[in-house]
């Protein structure tokens, strides 16, 4: 019962600090997070929350219209998980958290760590891919993406230009 309260938390990054803030508006979802990779009409949701890293693996009858990048907050069928991480469920419903752009960004966040995704694409060192923190800086216009492997902890930085 703790881990799926400790799943279901919120998580919106200040682009100023990279520091994880939690809204007062929580409403509810069996997970949350950002949308890093896609099998088929499978896509894989991680988070990164007090150190920990968590992800599940949805699965849907019907291409589902997230795309990576985006930071969804999502209901399993019979709010059941199964299996070891990352969990495996059928997705019932979701909804995209949108999150403003930063000062003059040219990119959404979600836009940038899409770039991010594809700069790693094919590495077997990030074979699950955990958003650890999103950075925008907005003196050089770039954003810095710090990245995890959920299975191993071996963390990247990725320096994404904002354009």
């Amino acid at each position: 019962m703790l881990l799926i309260c400790m799943l279901g938390l919120v998580l919106f990054k200040n682009h100023v600090t990279g520091q994880l803030e939690q809204p007062a508006d929580f409403n509810g979802g069996d997970f949350e997070g950002y949308a890093v990779k896609t099998e088929g009409n499978n896509l894989l949701i991680t988070n990164y929350l007090n150190g920990d890293s968590s992800g599940v693996w949805l699965s849907s009858q019907e291409p589902v219209p997230i795309e990576l990048g985006q930071y969804v907050r999502v209901w399993f069928k019979n709010g059941q998980a199964l299996g070891t991480q990352p969990l495996r469920a059928e997705l019932d419903s979701f909804e995209v958290v949108t999150i403003a752009p930063p000062g003059h960004s040219a990119l959404t966040e979600a836009e940038a760590i899409q770039k991010a995704l594809n700069q790693i694409e094919g590495d077997k060192h990030m074979q699950v891919p955990v958003v650890k923190s999103i950075i925008f800086h907005e003196e050089d216009k770039r954003w810095s993406i710090e990245m995890l492997n959920m299975y191993n902890h071996k963390m990247i930085t990725i320096k994404v230009d904002d354009a």
